[in-house]
């Protein structure tokens, strides 16, 4: 008949330790990887709306340049060349984003005159 010794207990203890820590590491990564999942679909997300955002002012910035040039043509012989120019530099101005140029070319029309 054999006893139960205690070497034997200590063994099935550390066994049993060791393998709650294998799972609690595997739940730790688990867990670990569902939050990288999250934080990268987040990422995704914000991404998604900022480029859904720059193409909306990308379309309403060509819809605008596309009035701009029909008004230019439609004008072309009525108005001064000054004013075509002002429009030219504000289709300019939306497809590139500067504001300044327009400024610029508004002022220097106006200190020589040139705008009716």
């Amino acid at each position: 008949m054999r006893f139960w010794t205690p070497k034997l207990c200590s063994k099935t203890n550390v066994n049993l330790q060791k393998n709650e820590q294998i799972n609690s590491i595997k739940n730790q990564t688990e867990n670990n990887i569902i939050d990288n999942y999250k934080q990268i679909f987040s990422k995704e997300a914000k991404e998604d709306l900022y480029l859904k955002s720059l193409y909306k002012i990308q379309q309403r910035n060509i819809l605008k340049t596309e009035c701009i040039v029909t008004d230019i043509i439609k004008n072309l012989k009525a108005e001064s060349p000054a004013v075509l120019l002002l429009k030219a530099v504000k289709c300019i101005e939306a497809i590139t984003g500067d504001t300044v140029t327009y400024k610029l070319v508004l002022k220097a029309l106006k200190e020589n005159n040139e705008l009716r």
